[in-house]
């Protein structure tokens, strides 16, 4: 079984959008792989809160709920357990490579890296921005996953017999 890991600050917003969004996708694209999307926060300050209600209400509306998902901290074990490790942003991509432990093997990378626009490299924090941010943010992660997918698709493509 394969794990992937969102990682956003306080796992309130963009982070649980995220899962939500390559959970769904996941169930669609690659449903005899076994691979699950979780998420976490480099500065969550109370672990077990609900994710946002914008970013709750923006996800349902375009079909994904994350309102069961909530808070918690990124932990150095993460680094051992999940394949992939994806930062929103590259605050929090150099946040999770001054916390990744020497020996582990798995780097973190940008979502947006696997997108085909270059201009495209970070998801900002939609907080306190109103439903058009969260919006954008969701299109924008909703990118990034959908480009990941399609490369582990690919990937399955070039390792079949």
């Amino acid at each position: 079984m394969k794990h992937i890991l969102f990682v956003c600050e306080q796992n309130l917003c963009r982070s649980p959008t995220a899962e939500g969004i390559f959970q769904k996708l996941a169930r669609e694209q690659l449903p005899d792989l076994r691979i699950i999307g979780h998420s976490a926060g480099t500065r969550v300050k109370v672990p077990g809160s609900d994710p946002s209600p914008a970013a709750c209400a923006v996800a349902l509306e375009h079909g994904v709920n994350i309102s069961s998902l909530r808070a918690r901290m990124l932990v150095p074990e993460d680094f051992y357990r999940y394949g992939y490790i994806f930062a929103m942003d590259c605050e929090i991509l150099c946040d999770l490579n001054d916390m990744r432990p020497d020996t582990a093997a798995t780097e973190p990378q940008l979502l947006l890296q696997y997108t085909n626009d270059a201009r495209l490299r970070e998801v900002k924090d939609p907080y306190g921005g109103g439903v058009t941010a969260y919006d954008r943010t969701f299109k924008l992660i909703s990118s990034g996953v959908e480009s990941f997918i399609q490369h582990i698709i690919r990937l399955m493509e070039t390792d079949a017999p």
